[in-house]
């Protein structure tokens, strides 16, 4: 009897713990792995909730006004998140909330959320957005320089904090995902995205992306996505969305590196490039989305389509002949999410395609499952709304204005300066003529990707113009004019007589994409004619433009004394501006990317093989200061053992009279290989201030990796021999040798 009525009880007891694992499941238990809850949710869904988790769906379709945007349709809310448990909604360039102020966007993801709890399971949303340079999308928020001029600040430390800063306004507003860094490297500035991108060279490229990735991620609370997987930037003759056709040597030297360095970072997730590569389109290609991606680089992430992309591959590029066909080509491919963006038609067709077993649902399931761990990761299970409140305080705080502002300022270029025009003086200048409408405009400022896909709206953009912070800030004594156009020599002569300076400002157009491919690369005619006037009048000229890539500038010549490059630095961009001309600020920005000549020299990159030629305007790294800086001691070791790292140590001294910040660049050649080489190559790099007269010692350590070459097999092997070390303006070589 007591041994009946012990296994009724062990019975009864087991039951019991069977109801409270049933009425907590794994997923909902924040203690175990995001793995984990991923597999057990995946167990519990049909296959129509799985196909929701898959698909990605734009703002405004969800939006009363579809295109034009406004409040939130309940019966688009109800057919998108509760019929379609879609998983996932973006707001591409232009989708905003009714009212693009901070709490409007905390309400609109807040009521989005509110309608997934609908759903059976209650999936949240994962919310994605481009936040290129800033909470960009948000008026009111900081808005840093593009990533060309970050890249010109060569300050990791500061554009990982900007990284972290920016994810916390981004979560702020109940978005969890930003569709950045864009890991492209540029190797044709007439492409339209040349200025979304960290430059010319792929070491630059991965140490400043795997910068922006850190910070983006360092809280936990949103995901990077890598962009654009790969090789997007090197579409033929410039052109976005070009075919683009290179060797797979070409893959490995240039376009991957920056990717290995990212997901070294943990990197999120990775975006697909648009493009096509040596014939296949990327989202079509499973040696890319498959081999390259997960087999060799190991990435374990969500790999998202760009927009309407799947679709492309039937209506564009034609590797499939219905839509049907598309969607099961990417899926298979590798592919996990797919940016529809508006058509819930895709999700459909993904079920039947995979009831008939042409995308086999063990791919889909496993597509499902990154998604899942991402949004476990996330803690959206845990917490999915935002608190408007809080995305008030922190949208445009000090802290990110400030960091705007000094990033803006060591974004800056100084391209010529001769007799030492600026900064301007007192001592010196009593009276600046400022020309160009540029000059008053926030708009050129900023750049693309800001308030809306091509560029805000002056009203929409909280800042100083470049006009109105040299008003601000000019010293007493000193007088300032202000014309927005010059169109005839007359009135240039009347204009600049008695002026001791004249500051052109002129800029290139924000546009965005393909909207922003340039076969000439040059400025506005008028803008031209300007400059040729003003310099005619025989009054020093300073020029300050304002752009998104190296310009070819037929009308920089003797007559034009000082040259001042901002790479669309942000609604600080006044400000820094003001303040370099001014001399409060000494400029330190080098050159991420090369200026050609002409057009014809292009595609003209700085590590080009020693067998072909670099005449640039300007080279990379490139850049001046209103000090100089005295390079000395350059030591490395006469040799080294094969698989040793090297040290390299060098001084450098301010020999002048202002403190400044100098960019050590350490540059590599191997000088006899197996293959043909870069003439040079960066290899590392710092960022250092010296007070006037001081000096300081700067180490480096070249790791065996940095002297590896890809060999005739593409084969990753460091070879024994001489290699050379550049670093400002001195040399010193050393020997690798075998035993």
């Amino acid at each position: 009897m007591k041994r009946k009525v012990l296994l009724i009880v062990v019975a009864l007891f087991c039951a019991s713990l069977v109801a409270i694992c049933e009425e907590r499941p794994v997923y909902l238990d924040a203690n175990a792995s995001p793995e984990a809850r991923a597999e057990d949710l995946l167990a519990r869904m049909t296959l129509e909730e799985k196909v929701g988790q898959v698909t990605q769906i734009e703002i405004h379709r969800l939006q009363k006004g579809f295109w034009g945007g406004g409040e939130l349709d309940p019966d688009w809310l109800q057919k998108v998140l509760v019929d379609y448990a879609v998983g996932s909604i973006l707001s591409g360039g232009d989708g905003v909330p009714a009212k693009n102020a901070p709490a409007g966007w905390a309400k609109m993801t807040n009521t989005i959320q509110e309608w997934a709890q609908k759903t059976r399971l209650k999936i949240p949303v994962l919310y994605g957005i481009d936040a290129v340079h800033g909470h960009n999308g948000v008026v009111g928020a900081a808005i840093y320089p593009h990533n060309l001029g970050m890249a010109a600040t060569f300050d990791p430390a500061g554009v990982e904090e900007y990284g972290r800063l920016t994810a916390d306004e981004v979560r702020a507003t109940g978005i969890h995902w930003t569709f950045a860094p864009v890991l492209d490297v540029a190797r044709d500035p007439r492409w339209g995205r040349t200025v979304e991108t960290f430059g010319e060279d792929p070491y630059l490229v991965g140490v400043m992306g795997a910068s922006v990735i850190r910070g983006f991620q360092s809280t936990g609370k949103v995901m990077a996505c890598g962009k654009h997987f790969l090789g997007y930037s090197a579409a033929e003759n410039g052109l976005d969305r070009n075919p683009a056709d290179f060797s797979e040597r070409a893959l490995r030297e240039i376009h991957l590196p920056p990717y290995r360095a990212a997901m070294e970072a943990g990197l999120g997730s990775i975006m697909v490039n648009s493009g096509e590569v040596n014939g296949v389109p990327a989202h079509a290609s499973r040696w890319l989305l498959t081999e390259v991606l997960r087999n060799e680089l190991g990435f374990t992430g969500l790999a998202v389509s760009d927009w309407e992309d799947v679709a492309k591959l039937a209506s564009y590029h034609r590797v499939a002949g219905t839509l049907d066909e598309a969607i099961a080509r990417a899926y298979n491919a590798g592919l996990d999410m797919n940016m529809v963006p508006m058509d819930l038609a895709a999700a459909d067709r993904l079920a039947n395609l995979v009831r008939k077993g042409i995308v086999p649902e063990a791919r889909l399931d496993e597509a499902v499952k990154r998604v899942l761990v991402a949004k476990f990761k996330l803690g959206l299970f845990e917490d999915p709304f935002a608190d408007p409140a809080r995305a008030e305080k922190l949208i445009g705080s000090p802290e990110s204005r400030d960091l705007a502002r000094r990033l803006a300022r060591e974004s800056l270029v100084l391209l010529k300066n001769e007799n030492e025009v600026l900064p301007i003086s007192p001592k010196k200048i009593k009276s600046v003529l400022v020309v160009g409408q540029v000059a008053e405009s926030l708009s050129y400022l900023c750049g693309p990707w800001t308030v809306h896909w091509r560029g805000a709206r002056d009203e929409e953009i909280v800042g100083q113009s470049i006009l109105g912070a040299l008003k601000a800030r000019l010293p007493a004594g000193i007088r300032l004019a202000y014309l927005p156009r010059v169109t005839n020599k007359a009135e240039a002569e009347r204009a600049a007589r008695g002026v001791d300076l004249v500051i052109a400002v002129l800029g290139e157009k924000p546009d965005a994409e393909g909207n922003a491919d340039s076969q000439e690369l040059r400025l506005p005619p008028d803008q031209e004619e300007m400059v040729r006037l003003m310099a005619e009048t025989g009054r020093p000229l300073a020029v300050v433009v304002v752009a998104g890539r190296p310009l070819v500038m037929p009308w920089l010549d003797t007559r034009v004394s000082a040259l001042l490059w901002a790479f669309y630095p942000g609604n600080e961009g006044g400000t820094a501006i003001a303040e370099v001309l001014l001399g409060m600020y000494n400029p330190s920005g080098r050159l991420p990317i090369g200026f050609p000549k002409s057009v014809g020299q292009l595609p003209q990159v700085y590590n080009c093989r020693r067998t072909a030629r670099y005449d640039p305007l300007f080279p990379f790294g490139h850049g001046l200061s209103y000090t100089k800086f005295a390079y000395s001691e350059l030591k490395v070791p006469e040799r080294v053992r094969l698989g040793m790292p090297v040290t390299v140590s060098v001084k450098v001294k301010n020999a002048g009279p202002v403190a400044g910040d100098e960019v050590v660049l350490l540059f590599l050649r191997d000088e006899v290989a197996s293959v043909t080489q870069p003439a040079k190559s960066l290899r590392a790099f710092t960022r250092i201030h010296l007070a006037p007269g001081e000096e300081r010692a700067v180490n480096f350590t070249l790791s065996p990796e940095d002297l590896s070459i890809l060999d005739e097999d593409l084969k990753p092997v460091q070879e024994p021999g001489w290699f050379t070390i550049f670093l400002g303006g001195l040399e010193a070589r050393f020997f690798v040798a075998e035993g």
